[in-house]
């Protein structure tokens, strides 16, 4: 499109040509002519400069003589923004296709799409526009609400629920069964899981990530919350609104964790933990009791993020202190052992 068209369908100022076309979207490296890039970092400046994008979102403010730019307070949220204008998701043809099974007692909205070998069992209900990829498993009596995205052979299980516009990624599985089991002179007997998952409006789930069932009522997963690729929630937690948790993050059965938490890449907690809001998890961070409203922690077990960089720090020179000491010893005569006098 237009220039003047994308800067008044963005809502954002328009500096430069308003008739530059504008026919995709690139990095600053690979740009060309006809591609949108963006600037959110005056520490890219000099390759912006550089670049042959035929037009630039930038901050407000910014300064570059000879550009079209779009100037935006948030540049990359106006970025992601214009992605969408300008690449259109693949979509599902409209319909059910003659080789997915469907029960006679499922209700589907209007606008449903449906791609081959989806399974959808008994008392299903799927909201208006969702669609599901080929492969879908949809238990007896789950619900799906409207404008979801289920990928290839995501799985959800009997009785689970999904709010609307929830977008679940390949392989995914919700609602299998917690990992629940009761020992008895040597042997692990299976504690059935007979709870179900919720997941909540606008979440976003990864590939190949599981969130099992509650062994008794219901695993939670806030409004908003996005997941990465191989995240595990174990059974009966519950996650607020607005969480992130990038790849690999675990989550120990019965945790709560509260609203806007962050875990960072492999890191996660042990069962019954309860986690305060806006607290952020460093990389493979351990959570192994409580954590405290804004808290920022890190390590194995995880600790005050400041207090765990001055240990690291103390860390590496462990070698040196040791050699240090010794050499300490050897000259004082002794082995530090306290003798008596």
């Amino acid at each position: 499109m237009k220039l003047q068209e994308l800067s008044e369908r963005l809502g954002v100022e328009l500096s430069g040509n308003s008739g530059q076309d504008i026919t995709g979207v690139a990095s600053l490296e690979s740009a060309g002519v006809g591609d949108l890039g963006f600037l959110d970092s005056a520490k890219n400046l000099d390759a912006a400069e550089k670049s042959d994008a035929g037009a630039l979102v930038v901050p407000i403010g910014t300064d570059l003589p000879g550009r079209n730019l779009l100037l935006a307070d948030e540049p990359k949220l106006v970025f992601a923004r214009a992605v969408r204008l300008l690449v259109p998701a693949d979509t599902l043809p409209t319909g059910i296709s003659d080789k997915a099974v469907v029960s006679s007692t499922a209700k589907l909205g209007a606008d449903v799409r449906i791609g081959p070998f989806v399974m959808v069992e008994e008392d299903v209900e799927i909201g208006e526009g969702t669609s599901l990829y080929p492969g879908v498993y949809l238990g007896k009596g789950s619900r799906v609400g409207s404008a979801c995205v289920l990928y290839p052979h995501v799985v959800v299980m009997n009785g689970c629920m999904l709010g609307n516009r929830v977008i679940v990624h390949a392989g995914a599985v919700i609602g299998a069964d917690g990992f629940g089991y009761v020992t008895s002179k040597g042997v692990h007997h299976k504690l059935p899981q007979v709870g179900r998952v919720v997941i909540e409006d606008d979440v976003e789930i990864g590939a190949n990530t599981t969130i099992d069932r509650a062994a008794l009522e219901t695993t939670l997963i806030g409004r908003g919350t996005k997941l990465d690729n191989l995240v595990q929630i174990g059974h009966n937690v519950q996650v607020g609104e607005g969480c992130l948790m990038a790849g690999h993050v675990g989550i120990g059965g019965s945790t709560r964790i509260g609203r806007y938490v962050v875990f960072a890449g492999q890191a996660g907690s042990a069962d019954h933990v309860t986690v305060g809001d806006g607290v952020i998890v460093g990389g493979r961070g351990a959570l192994a009791r409580d954590v405290p409203a804004g808290s920022i922690v890190s390590g194995t077990p995880a600790f005050s993020h400041r207090e765990w960089v001055k240990a690291s720090l103390v860390f590496q020179r462990l070698p040196e202190m040791e050699r240090r000491l010794r050499r300490l010893e050897k000259e004082l005569g002794g082995t530090g052992e306290n003798k008596g006098s």
